[in-house]
C-alpha cells in the first residue's frame, strides 16, 4: 500500500510532495488525512508547486492548516446556529452599500449604466445568467462621487473597482460565489473581488445570506486566493489559462462551465487556449458555446493530418503541425500549460474578426502572406514584441488593442493613416520603457 508521500507525489509531483513533508509534518502523522485533504482542495496538477511558491508558501500553509483544524474540530455552538443575524441589506448598509436583488434580466441590465462600454460584464449580454445564478448588485452610496477618470492605474481593490460590485451565486444545494469588479477585465482576476469572500466586505454576511436567502456556499469558498485558480462545484481549485464569458479553460484538457468540470479524453482531444483539437476527426475548432467568435479556427479547415511533438530542451513546449488537404501548412507552438505562444502560416492571406482575440501569451507570429485582417486582431495579447506583416494592406479596429510589449512593427503596405494608428502602439510602449528606465 502506498504511503501518503507517494500518493501526493503521483498527483502533484515530487517537489510538491517534499514541500508538504516540510509544511505539514503534524498532518502526515495521521495516515491518509493529508492526501484526502489535498485532493479535496486542489485538482491533481504538476503546476501546483510552482504556483504555491510564486504566491507564497506561508499563505498556502496557513490555509491548509486552517482547513485541517476546522474539519477536525467543527463542533458548533447550537445557540449561535439559531441566533438571528441582520439581513444582507442591513449589513451592506453598514459597509456603505445599497444592496439590490435581481429577479429578471431587465433588473440585471438596469445596472449597466454604471459601467464603461469597454468594461461591461458579460452578464449584461447573457439573458440566461439570471436563471443559473442568484444575482445581487451592491452600489456604494457615494457612487456618483467616484469617477473612473480619477484612477489612472486601476487596481482591483481600489475605490472605483469596488464601488459597484455584482454578487453572483450559482443556483443549487450549495453555491459558488463570484464577486465581479466594476473594472471587469481591465484588471486581473476581476471575478474574484474581495477574494470572493463576503466576510471581506462585512463580517457576518455569509451567515446572513444563509439565513435570509437560503444560500449555502461551497465550504471555504473564499478563504484562499491564488492567481489563475478557480473553485469548481466539486470544491476543488483548478488552474486555468483563460476565463472567457465565465467559462474557464484549463491545462490537462479541462473546461469549467457554470462551475461544472468537463474532462476531455487526452487520447482524442487536446485543448489549446480555448480551442479543441480532435485528433480522431482531424478538426481544430473553437470551444463550444462561446459568445465571442474567433476567426483563428477558420484558418484550419479540411485538415489532412495533425502531428504533435515535444520540443527538445524546452520547458514542456510542443509543436503542432497542421497539414491541410490543399497542401498548405500551419504550425502552432504551445507551452507547458497548453497556451499558444507561437504561430506560423505562410499561406494565410485573410483572417476575419477576433483572430486570437483572447490570447495573451503569443510571442511569435509569422504570417508573410496576410493582406487583410478583421477587427480585434490579437486584441488582448500582452506578449508580442515584434510584428512583421509585409503584405498587410488593411486591418480592422482594436488591432493589438491591449498590447503592452510591441516595440517593433513592419507593415510597409498599409495606408499611411492605418500605419500611423498601429505604430502609435509601438510609440506608447517605447515611451513606457523609457520612463521605466
Amino acid at each position: 500500500m502506498k504511503n501518503d508521500y507517494d500518493i501526493i507525489k503521483k498527483a502533484y509531483g515530487e517537489k510538491f510532495a517534499k514541500l508538504c513533508r516540510t509544511l505539514f509534518p503534524q498532518i502526515l502523522e495521521k495516515e491518509g488525512v493529508l492526501p484526502d485533504l489535498m485532493m479535496s482542495l486542489f485538482a491533481p496538477s504538476r503546476f501546483l508547486y510552482d504556483d504555491v511558491m510564486a504566491s507564497g508558501k506561508e499563505t498556502f500553509q496557513n490555509f491548509v492548516m486552517g482547513i485541517f483544524y476546522e474539519t477536525h474540530a467543527h463542533q458548533l455552538d447550537s445557540e449561535s446556529e439559531t441566533e438571528q443575524v441582520p439581513t444582507p441589506e442591513e449589513l451592506f448598509d453598514k459597509a456603505g452599500y445599497v444592496l439590490t436583488k435581481c429577479e429578471t434580466d431587465e433588473d440585471v441590465k438596469s445596472f449597466m449604466h454604471y459601467y464603461q462600454p469597454a468594461e461591461r460584464l458579460c452578464t449584461f449580454h447573457d439573458p440566461y445568467r439570471i436563471k443559473t445564478n442568484t444575482i445581487f448588485w451592491a452600489v456604494k452610496k457615494n457612487v456618483d462621487e467616484i469617477r473612473r477618470e480619477d484612477f489612472k492605474n486601476p487596481m482591483r481593490q481600489d475605490e472605483y473597482g469596488t464601488s459597484v460590485i455584482s454578487l453572483q451565486f450559482t443556483k443549487g444545494v450549495t453555491s459558488l460565489l463570484s464577486i465581479k469588479n466594476r473594472y471587469n477585465h481591465t484588471v486581473p482576476n476581476p471575478d474574484n473581488t474581495f477574494s470572493n469572500d463576503l466576510e471581506n466586505i462585512y463580517p457576518g454576511l455569509t451567515k446572513s445570506f444563509e439565513q435570509h436567502y437560503g444560500i449555502h456556499q461551497v465550504e471555504n469558498a473564499g478563504e484562499f486566493e491564488m492567481p489563475n485558480y478557480v473553485l469548481a462545484n466539486d470544491g476543488r481549485r483548478y488552474r486555468y489559462n483563460y476565463e472567457i464569458d465565465n467559462v474557464y479553460y484549463c491545462p490537462n484538457n479541462i473546461i469549467i462551465r457554470k462551475g461544472n468540470v468537463e474532462y476531455y479524453d487526452s487520447r482524442r482531444y487536446d485543448i489549446v487556449d480555448y480551442f479543441i483539437i480532435d485528433k480522431q476527426e482531424k478538426t481544430f475548432v473553437q470551444a463550444p458555446n462561446m459568445e465571442s467568435q474567433d476567426s483563428f479556427a477558420d484558418a484550419h479547415k479540411d485538415i489532412e493530418k495533425i502531428e504533435i511533438e515535444k520540443i527538445k530542451d524546452t520547458d514542456g513546449e510542443k509543436r503542432i503541425t497542421i497539414l491541410m488537404k490543399d497542401n498548405t501548412k500551419a504550425v502552432v507552438t504551445i507551452d507547458k500549460y497548453n497556451r499558444i505562444i507561437a504561430y506560423s502560416n505562410e499561406s494565410l492571406t485573410q483572417c476575419g474578426d477576433g483572430f486570437l482575440f483572447n490570447n495573451e501569451s503569443l510571442t511569435e507570429l509569422h504570417l508573410p502572406a496576410l493582406t487583410r485582417c478583421g477587427s480585434y486582431f490579437l486584441c488582448y495579447n500582452e506578449s508580442l514584441t515584434e510584428l512583421h506583416l509585409p503584405a498587410l494592406t488593411r486591418c480592422g479596429f482594436r488591432f493589438l488593442y491591449n498590447n503592452k510589449s510591441l516595440t517593433e512593427l513592419n507593415a510597409p503596405n498599409l495606408p499611411q493613416n492605418e500605419y500611423d494608428r498601429l505604430h502609435s502602439i509601438v510609440t506608447k510602449n517605447l515611451n513606457k520603457q523609457n520612463i521605466a528606465e
